[in-house]
């Protein structure tokens, strides 16, 4: 009795592995006689072994998991690109377009982008929009044809015309420079807009500028901070550091120095200068956030090393002083130096000062610094 409540326990534990891979086909029949079939004791036994060995011979044949998940995926791989290719061939435009896109970035198949300007030019000519958008970008660039602005801004406006914000955006940016049309900033600023309804950022931050100018469109300060809201939200480092400054300034808005100074801060986290710089005098002055003086030069040398002229006539003043830096008229002097070469005029008279005072060898170390190749 114990034994056939053994071979019972083997087929009840083999069948509920069945149902969880359909790779062990041949163990079913074995483990199906040894629970329902009306037998011995010696028959359960034989039966449920007979699962067992089905089960280890199954087990054998598999190929090993990691080897056999590449050649799987190889495969899938190569029949996804052939089913594509059918499509394609039979004048499918998405599977055109998706073609194009592997030859484009060399996915699924060798980078090839005169390849990829052909399937999306088919496409494109069954007016597939996100295929005229790439022909222009193409084009643009000059990828797998010439480049050529007019050819460019040709398929922008057939996709445009389609609704695609992108090439609503490229289209606006091509009359905005004059690049294959004639320069327009009437018709950049109608473009603009229609991208930046779609929630296109870099659409919705040159349509806040111009707002925010009064170029080609009326000045409106609300208007060109309710844009550029958008586009700061979306993580624009432009938009983010404009609404800065109209945080600052009170510009269509109540006026913020902690809004300022969170907004720079977003932008100058990602690089952006300007941001960079205005952080730092904030942190210098201690207007919108805590006065903090090695903050300050923190973000100042950042500014400083963008080559931003006031962020380095900034930095070599606290360098001069000792503010927030350790005191060093070597780097004072390479600061105000580097900003005077740009024409900056406080930096020109702050350096001449400076230089009075240095001596022949501190002299000659800043020199180094400012010219390490000489």
């Amino acid at each position: 009795m114990g034994v056939k409540v053994l071979a019972m326990g083997f087929a009840n534990t083999f069948l509920n592995a069945c149902r969880f891979d359909k790779r062990v086909g041949g163990l079913h029949p074995w483990v199906d006689m040894a629970l329902h079939k009306e037998c011995s004791m010696r028959r359960y036994i034989v039966f449920s072994l007979g699962g067992l060995l089905c089960l280890g011979m199954q087990a054998m044949a598999a190929p090993p998991r990691s080897g056999g998940k590449t050649t799987n995926s190889t495969h899938q791989l190569n029949a996804a690109v052939a089913y594509k290719q059918r499509l394609a061939q039979q004048g499918k435009a998405e599977a055109q377009y998706e073609l194009g896109l592997m030859y484009y970035h060399g996915k699924g198949l060798a980078q090839n982008f005169e390849k990829a300007w052909a399937w999306f030019a088919k496409a494109a000519r069954q007016n597939h929009a996100k295929a005229q958008y790439n022909l222009g970008v193409m084009c643009d660039k000059g990828e797998g044809v010439a480049q050529d602005f007019g050819q460019a801004a040709t398929w922008y406006k057939k996709a445009a015309a389609q609704n695609h914000a992108k090439a609503q955006y490229n289209l606006g940016l091509s009359h905005a420079l004059g690049e294959g049309v004639p320069q327009n900033m009437e018709q950049a600023a109608t473009w603009y807009k229609k991208a930046a309804q779609q929630g296109h950022a870099a659409a919705q931050l040159e349509l806040g500028l111009l707002y925010y100018h009064g170029e080609t469109l009326p000045q409106d300060f609300e208007q060109a901070q309710a844009w550029l809201h958008k586009a700061a939200e979306q993580g624009n480092l432009h938009a983010q550091y404009s609404l800065g400054v109209m945080y600052d300034k009170g510009q269509g808005l109540a006026q913020n120095a902690q809004e300022a100074s969170a907004w720079f801060l977003k932008a100058a986290k990602k690089g952006h200068a300007k941001a960079q710089f205005n952080l730092g005098v904030m942190y210098e002055k201690g207007e919108g956030l805590a006065k903090n003086l090695k903050q300050a030069a923190t973000w100042l040398e950042k500014a400083a090393q963008q080559g931003h002229a006031k962020a380095q006539h900034n930095l070599g003043a606290m360098y001069a002083a000792g503010q927030g830096v350790y005191r060093d008229k070597v780097l004072a002097f390479v600061w105000f130096e580097r900003a005077a070469r740009q024409g900056f005029e406080p930096s020109i008279k702050a350096r001449d000062r400076l230089l009075a005072s240095m001596e022949k060898e501190a002299l000659q170390k800043a020199q180094e610094l400012l010219n390490p190749e000489a």
